[in-house]
């Protein structure tokens, strides 16, 4: 089990958490190192995508040496480094209807870090129908926000019919965001109230 200080009393509970993110990109890619960092004892991380050049101004794992490689699988080995004794799950596809009960298999929490409203629905739903709490969030320039939903209706109405397209992220504001998921799921994991329960949080980091 990983050294951990700041939640030392409830290692336990941390290590036995499974966690399913979906999307390692930006955010999602620094989201799954806290975790790991901070205890958590399972991941599954997932994403259909390839590093490419244009990644590696913000994306954990966008090298000269990962670029064509599945962002998943890359993810999986960095974790595995991060901690030998985490059970980490890398899964090279996109979620969708047809693997979505495979994907969260097990998965005591949902993170959400894909890109787009109706993707961002798509996994409110699935989460719904598997009655699993989600963590989801969204970064646009130097806007960013999160929530943890157990009410699915409240997730549902805030993407729902949206489509606006958010800025380019300044990597920075990707640093920020990605801990403070990191924070506000290890929170619900060990049985707190985090900020953020049904409500998005919103910060503009300048």
């Amino acid at each position: 089990m990983i050294q951990q200080r700041y939640f030392k009393k409830d290692m336990a509970r941390l290590d036995a958490a499974h966690v399913a993110v979906c999307g390692v990109g930006g955010v999602g890619g620094y989201v799954a190192a806290t975790l790991v960092r901070m205890g958590v004892g399972a991941l599954t991380v997932i994403d259909g995508d390839t590093f490419e050049a244009s990644n590696k101004n913000r994306q954990l794992g966008a090298l000269d040496s990962t670029l064509g490689r599945h962002k998943a699988r890359v993810l999986e080995a960095h974790l595995k480094d991060i901690n030998a004794d985490a059970r980490i799950t890398g899964v090279p596809k996109f979620v969708s209807e047809a693997n979505f009960r495979e994907c969260f298999a097990g998965a005591d929490l949902v993170i959400d870090c894909v890109d787009g409203f109706a993707n961002k629905l798509l996994i409110n739903r699935f989460c719904r129908t598997l009655s699993l709490p989600c963590v989801t969030s969204g970064v646009g320039g130097t806007h960013a926000h999160v929530a943890v939903i157990t009410d699915h209706d409240k997730g549902r109405a805030y993407y729902e019919g949206r489509n606006d397209a958010p800025p380019a992220a300044n990597p920075a504001t990707v640093l920020v965001l990605s801990g403070l998921i990191a924070h506000e799921a290890a929170v619900f994991l060990i049985g707190e109230t985090p900020k953020s329960l049904n409500r998005a949080i919103f910060f503009k980091h300048e």
